[in-house]
């Protein structure tokens, strides 16, 4: 049981001698006849209010923030999967690639223009259907950078391959490696040299994946946004 322990330097007189007593080191000690012992008169001891406790412990305790979660499904705090804080790239970005289609198409054009043969182009009314062509082109392309929905997105990535195999194609056969096939002289391809085409190939490849990035990023986006839901 626990004791009330005077504290040190109190005195009391000894019941041997009525000598003073001193109390150090936990004993009763008699200067005079040297009769010590030890206190033995217990006190009832206050214990504190648990709930005073469990209130300071609710003060101490903070909660932790959403990211200290164990780690779930997905092996990252609070059960994301990697790769979830990738978000769309912007709308400048997409402008960008439209803007780069529209140069592709402009380069592609700049050739007949410098070298005087628009005027046979206009007369045989060559230029009107590639025009039109390259422009519906150009609108598949921004619809699939603007438009939300995945069809158009695959489209879009669909139209970049059977360009890029025609203009690798043009740039063999201008640089001599290969025959020049018959399909190939017809008017609406233009003749221009090999380095010309090697432009518009490293020009249109660039774009390509340009226009890859954004749209992958849009889908893997989409799909998250989607299991999330």
């Amino acid at each position: 049981m626990a004791r009330n322990m005077p504290e040190s330097g109190q005195t009391q007189a000894c019941p041997e001698c009525g000598g003073m007593m001193e109390f150090r080191l936990g004993m009763w000690d008699c200067r005079s006849c040297g009769h010590s012992f030890e206190p033995d008169q217990p006190v009832e001891i206050e214990l504190a209010d648990p709930s005073e406790s469990i209130k300071r412990a609710k003060l101490i305790t903070r909660d932790e923030p959403a990211d200290s979660m164990p780690a779930m499904s997905g092996g990252l705090p609070g059960g994301r999967a990697p790769g979830r804080h990738k978000m769309p790239y912007p709308l400048g970005s997409r402008l960008a690639c439209i803007a780069g289609q529209i140069v592709v198409i402009l380069a592609s054009h700049a050739y007949v223009v410098t070298h005087g043969e628009m005027a046979a182009w206009i007369g045989t009314g060559t230029i009107l259907t590639r025009v039109a062509i390259q422009l519906l082109y150009a609108a598949v392309v921004s619809v699939g950078l603007i438009w939300r929905e995945p069809p158009i997105k695959y489209l879009t990535l669909a139209l970049q391959i059977p360009v890029f195999i025609m203009l690798v194609m043009m740039t063999i056969i201008r640089y001599g490696l290969v025959g020049q096939p018959d399909f190939t002289r017809h008017h609406f391809i233009p003749e221009m040299d090999g380095w010309y085409w090697a432009m518009l190939m490293l020009l249109h490849t660039a774009l390509m994946f340009a226009i890859y990035a954004v749209i992958h990023r849009d889908l893997e986006a989409r799909a998250i946004s989607s299991g999330r839901a």
